[in-house]
């Protein structure tokens, strides 16, 4: 047991400059790679800035298209006439509304 210990001893006395240099290199990299600026962090912030960028786009499609929407609204007259009648059952002065019922019963067959 001591023997081991002793031999321990030796080695690091024989490597003090190696070791060292190892420890260091060992701090450094862990910084580089764990850090708040590190390597790692640094990637995950690009894959959340390419996800931001892809919810940019479409948001500025989706804008695009609800700003055409909106002008087609304003100068067509058919589209007005068709969401009044769709969505409101507006009617023309002359028009007559029909209901139809469906008088169709279910039954369940045994």
């Amino acid at each position: 047991m001591f023997q081991k210990i002793n031999n321990i001893i030796i080695f690091i006395d024989k490597n003090k400059k190696k070791i060292i240099k190892l420890v260091v290199s060992l701090v450094v990299l862990s910084l580089l790679l764990f850090s708040d600026y590190g390597l790692i962090k640094r990637a995950e912030l690009v894959l959340q800035r390419r996800n931001l960028e892809k919810d940019v786009r479409n948001d500025l499609k989706s804008r695009d298209s609800l700003y055409k929407r909106i002008e087609c609204l304003y100068k067509d007259t058919i589209e007005i006439e068709r969401i009044a009648r769709e969505y409101y059952g507006l009617i023309k002065p002359s028009e007559k509304v029909l209901i139809i019922l469906n008088d169709t019963k279910n039954e369940v067959k045994k």
